[in-house]
């Protein structure tokens, strides 16, 4: 983290000020798992907000496209392979799916 990003723990601070939409409730159930195995407070399925759903598949898809120290980036296909894995379990398989058509149909790859 550089001088000019703010630390997570400010960031939350903010938000807690803040009027609009679920912000913390969906930074809190970002780990969470739609068949209930996730963490901290372990909800399923329809319980999970959908805008914590898609931040995780988002930040689950940056994860592996994007060059690490210790690997390099894997393809948009590596990517979406390791998210078909995990739905079901881990995310909702409609989500998914609706990241995948984005990404095939909707001009995603190319943004």
């Amino acid at each position: 983290m550089t001088d000019s990003q703010p630390h997570p723990i400010l960031v939350v601070d903010a938000e807690n000020r803040v009027s609009f939409g679920p912000v913390l409730e969906t930074l809190a159930q970002i780990n969470e798992c739609c068949d209930g195995s996730g963490r901290p407070r372990g909800p399923a399925g329809e319980e999970i907000l959908i805008t914590a759903q898609i931040v995780a598949i988002a930040n689950a898809f940056v994860a592996p496209i994007s060059p690490r120290a210790f690997r390099d980036a894997r393809s948009f296909d590596e990517a979406a392979a390791i998210l078909m894995a995990e739905s079901g379990r881990r995310f909702d398989r409609r989500v998914v799916l609706s990241l995948l058509n984005h990404l095939d149909n909707r001009g995603g790859r190319a943004s």
